[in-house]
């Protein structure tokens, strides 16, 4: 099926568990490593983390917040993955958390990390 890069297809992407969800959370966290083994090279994930030019806010495949204008509420520091449903994985390597929301109305996602951040004892 032709896209656009970072296009959503309803249909043509996975399905998966939010444990699943969850471990690649953790892997990309743990720079690209599951259970001691390399799944990802540390080079993939610092590009993967790199704004491209059209787009600051965007890298390979992930959404950056670098200037908090994704989530104002989340650290600089975060990056997410957002899936068509509005199936979030949000990354923070610095606060070393993975949080996964499902099927979450995007307009709400900023108020949900906003309770989070809340919870966290910072």
């Amino acid at each position: 099926m032709m896209s656009v890069p970072g296009g959503s297809h309803w249909g043509g992407g996975i399905s998966i568990s939010a444990i699943d969800q969850a471990l690649i959370g953790l892997m990309l966290m743990g720079q690209g490593q599951f259970k001691g083994q390399q799944i990802l090279s540390k080079q993939w994930l610092q590009m993967m983390q790199q704004p491209c030019d059209v787009a600051p806010y965007y890298g390979y495949l992930i959404w950056l917040n670098k200037d908090g204008a994704l989530f104002k509420d989340a650290p600089r520091s975060s990056w997410f993955a957002i899936g068509a449903g509005s199936s979030v994985t949000w990354v923070d390597p610095v606060l070393e958390l993975v949080c996964i929301m499902r099927w979450i109305d995007a307009s709400k996602t900023n108020d949900c990390i906003a309770q989070v951040m809340q919870s966290l004892d910072l």
